[in-house]
């Protein structure tokens, strides 16, 4: 009897279930998840883990710049991330993508493959880290234009490490305070 419950369940709630949109951004970041892979992890040694890095840079500005200009321009050379170096070339993604398209992909790894980097570590250790406000169309559309207007590769990897600076101070307070 219960065997048909389940089954009888499953037979109501199955389509709803299937039935769920999904994400606006998943398909686009299926070129993402070439060298990022699904869950975002990354590839060690070669592609960049994006998790915490779309956390972190989404809570400031600069930080938001960078991660729009990195999807429309694509970015080349040495970057560190959590205490890795990665040597190598992330293609222009952004190009052909539409401002609400960046938006969404940017906000489907933010929702997605950033969920570990926002739940927090699993040993309770530190503080969950906040989910950071999502990307619009209108903000990448503005963004967009200052970065065509003014930013290189050179500057934007200043404004990259700002924004980490900006980030770690808030969360990690000084010796004087």
């Amino acid at each position: 009897m219960w065997a048909h419950a389940g089954l009888l369940a499953a037979a109501l709630w199955g389509p709803a279930l299937a039935a769920e949109p999904a994400h606006p951004g998943k398909a686009t970041y299926q070129r993402c998840a070439a060298c990022h892979l699904p869950d975002g992890a990354g590839v060690p040694g070669a592609f960049p883990p994006l998790a915490a890095n779309v956390t972190t840079f989404g809570a400031s500005e600069q930080g938001r710049d960078y991660l729009t200009y990195v999807v429309l321009k694509g970015l080349s050379g040495e970057l560190s991330v959590a205490d890795q170096t990665y040597r190598g070339v992330m293609p222009a993604v952004g190009a052909g993508l539409s401002d609400a398209q960046i938006a969404n992909l940017l906000n489907f790894v933010i929702k997605n493959a950033a969920a570990k980097a926002i739940q927090g570590p699993s040993d309770g250790t530190d503080a969950p880290v906040a989910q950071p406000a999502l990307f619009t169309e209108e903000e990448i559309k503005k963004r967009r234009g200052t970065i065509q207007a003014e930013y290189t590769q050179k500057t934007i990897l200043t404004l990259r490490e700002k924004a980490l600076t900006t980030v770690t101070s808030l969360i990690k307070p000084s010796e004087d305070e």
